[in-house]
């Protein structure tokens, strides 16, 4: 069972670690390439609450599983951008599904009307997420892909 809630600037701490803890196939998978540490250490760091809201989802001993980021250029867009990741251990759960699920009620709470995800060919898992809440995808030079799910849209279209 896990608890989600929003996290703050005290939960940075736990957001680090949890994409330090990435395989490098994950690490690929969440920022569209190879990352380093400190580039890692470096985006987290630049989070502005103001403009983002990164949903997480908490284990009963306290470990951050997983989280869904929303970003947006400046408040009241009614667009923005989405990204997702979840430890390897609580991967294939349907925990992503509920951290997306979460992240789409706070967007439409919001008066968002489009989230945008990223990613390349080879990440299976988001491609079949965002297909989940009706993604509609567009790819670029092959490999690189933006799906933009509608917020209105957003329910999903089959159990995880």
């Amino acid at each position: 069972m896990y608890t989600l809630r929003l996290l703050t600037q005290a939960d940075l701490d736990r957001l680090e670690a949890l994409l330090l803890g990435l395989s490098p196939e994950n690490r690929r998978r969440r920022f569209c390439g190879n990352v380093r540490d400190h580039n890692i250490t470096a985006y987290v760091q630049r989070i502005d609450f103001s403009r983002a809201q990164v949903v997480g989802a908490f284990t009963p001993a306290g470990e951050l599983a997983g989280v869904c980021e929303l970003a947006f250029a400046a408040v009241g867009d009614t667009s923005g951008e989405m990204a997702f990741a979840v430890a390897e251990a609580h991967q294939g759960h349907g925990l992503g599904s509920r951290l997306v699920a979460r992240a789409l009620d706070l967007a439409r709470a919001a008066g968002v009307q489009a989230l945008e995800v990223h990613y390349q060919s080879g990440n299976t898992p988001a491609r079949r997420l965002t297909r989940r809440f009706n993604g509609v995808e567009r790819w670029y030079g092959g490999t690189d892909c933006t799906s933009t799910v509608r917020v209105a849209d957003g329910r999903a279209v089959r159990a995880s």
